[in-house]
């Protein structure tokens, strides 16, 4: 069975410059009239025929190129493409391109045409040749005619990795195909084809360079434009949590509740426990503070019962009136003042109260007083 090894990127990258001329000979228009290959193929299978239609069209079209330079560039892609198509046409299992005697009629007929109407030479078909043959020609072909758009034409990470796939694939064949059929810049005539080419300019391994610097950095900007993504994501899902967070603050506030008639707002108890929290915490300050200044004197005292020096007992006592001439003192007789004038208003207030209540009492016993006399009178 014959092995056939073909690099295939027309899926991969059909945009390639290549690959659009191929498909324009591909595509050749037949006249509905044309029966050239109906007279002298020789076979009667429909397939056999559509093909021998599409070489000779794509021939006298050559032939008509004025232009000998785009002729032969023509006749370089003419070639690649017909021996593509022998390749999927005949060769299956263990067959060749010889089995078949319409095959080796669309060899002649190439030849033919081209001495016939003296089309250049590089449309001629490589009887001799197969497959695997044609297809590295058509690789290295093809890798010279789509260089420059490769190089130029760099859009995103995904098609850069294509082309660091495609040229990593071409670069030992074009080494072999180098050391064969060049001196350095200048080809070998008559040895290699003419559509090598020898110019540093295309060698594989400074186009991989480039293509992988560009590789990291579409990736580098691709992760770039991931993180801002996710910032904005998060930016927006944070704002969504600040306002439903309010939202619920907002929610979770006492509505109007109606007392005696009028609307008001119910107490809100947070308020309440702040305040509550504060309090408790300013008395525990005062509290260290009274139980850092009973350690003093109570340290003060033993010593001066353990010296029992008089002068030492002195410092001790000016130090008791420093304690109390201090913030701390201050604050120790401001409570007891705020206490004993919570106690003077609570007195104060009990002796009105008192007042109001014995005057009251004795303007009710006059009036009885008056009734009991006038009763008695009568």
């Amino acid at each position: 069975m014959w092995v056939i090894i073909v690099f295939d990127y027309e899926e991969e990258l059909p945009y390639l410059p290549s690959y659009q001329k191929y498909k324009e000979l591909d595509n050749v228009t037949i006249p509905n009239d044309y029966s050239y290959c109906i007279k002298n193929l020789g076979s009667s299978d429909e397939s056999d025929r559509k093909l021998c239609n599409k070489v000779a069209m794509n021939l006298k079209a050559l032939r008509d190129e004025p232009d000998k330079e785009e002729q032969k560039n023509g006749c370089h892609y003419f070639q690649h493409w017909f021996h593509d198509q022998i390749r999927k046409a005949y060769y299956k299992g263990n067959n060749t391109h010889r089995n078949y005697p319409a095959a080796g009629k669309l060899f002649n007929l190439v030849s033919l045409y081209i001495s016939q109407f003296k089309v250049d030479e590089s449309c001629n078909g490589n009887d001799f040749g197969n497959p695997n043959i044609w297809n590295e020609d058509k690789v290295l072909y093809d890798y010279f005619e789509n260089f420059d758009y490769i190089k130029n034409n760099v859009p995103n990470k995904d098609t850069c990795q294509k082309y660091v796939n495609y040229v990593t694939y071409i670069d030992p064949l074009y080494k072999n195909k180098i050391e064969d059929c060049c001196d350095k810049e200048e080809l070998y005539p008559y040895i290699c084809s003419s559509s090598i080419k020898c110019k540093r300019k295309y060698n594989t391994k400074d186009l991989l360079l480039q293509l992988n610097k560009s590789l990291k950095l579409l990736d580098k900007k691709q992760d770039e434009a991931s993180k801002k993504v996710v910032n904005t994501e998060d930016k927006e899902r944070l704002t969504f949590l600040s306002i439903k967070s309010n939202e619920e603050l907002l929610n979770g506030l006492a509505p109007y509740t109606l007392h005696n008639g009028s609307p008001e707002h119910e107490t809100i108890t947070d308020y309440h426990s702040t305040t509550e929290t504060i309090h408790d915490k300013l008395n525990m300050k005062l509290f260290s503070k009274i139980i850092t200044t009973a350690s003093i004197l109570v340290a003060t005292l033993f010593f001066l019962y353990y010296h029992r020096n008089v002068h030492t007992f002195k410092i001790a006592i000016y130090f008791h009136f420093f304690i109390k001439s201090t913030k701390l003192g201050s604050i120790s007789l401001k409570k007891k003042l705020d206490k004993k004038k919570n106690e003077n208003n609570y007195h104060k207030e009990f002796d009105e109260e008192s007042s109001t209540y014995d005057s009251d009492s004795m303007f009710l016993d006059a009036q009885e007083r008056r009734l009991y006399l006038i009763h008695h009178s009568l």
